[in-house]
């Protein structure tokens, strides 16, 4: 029988999710390329190169979380990984920003989707992706 008290944290579950994650994904990818003999350059593989480079984040992302064992380096990734769980509650303050931006920024196009839906002239959007630019 074990005896102690095991604490996990934000930290070591975030550890162990990674650790088992980007050799997940490199398995995943491996599959695709070994089950599908098709061009991978097709237009609709963008979810597989997608896929390869969240797969190259992880590992470097593991990787850093390994040079921890050696001794020149462990206490400026502890530093670095500290931050970043210090930063948690704030970072969540400026995603939830960003997202309630987005979401004003729809409902206000949807509203003029809306309203001009039964005209029979074209609208014109305030900004034209395919225009010009002119120098002025």
């Amino acid at each position: 029988m074990i005896k102690g008290k095991v604490e996990f944290t934000l930290v070591t579950i975030a550890e162990l999710v990674l650790g088992y994650l980007s050799p997940t994904m490199i398995i995943i990818l491996q599959c695709i390329v070994y089950f599908n003999n098709t061009n991978l350059d097709q237009p609709y593989w963008f979810f597989y190169w997608e896929l390869v480079a969240w797969t190259a984040f992880f590992l470097w992302l593991r990787f850093g979380l390994m040079l921890r064992s050696v001794k020149a380096f462990s206490l400026p990734i502890r530093m670095i990984q500290e931050s970043f769980v210090q930063m948690g509650a704030f970072l969540l303050l400026v995603m939830f920003g960003v997202f309630a931006f987005t979401n004003s920024f729809l409902a206000i196009r949807q509203v003029l989707y809306i309203t001009t839906a039964g005209s029979e002239e074209p609208v014109e959007p305030p900004f034209d992706k395919t225009a010009e630019v002119h120098d002025l």
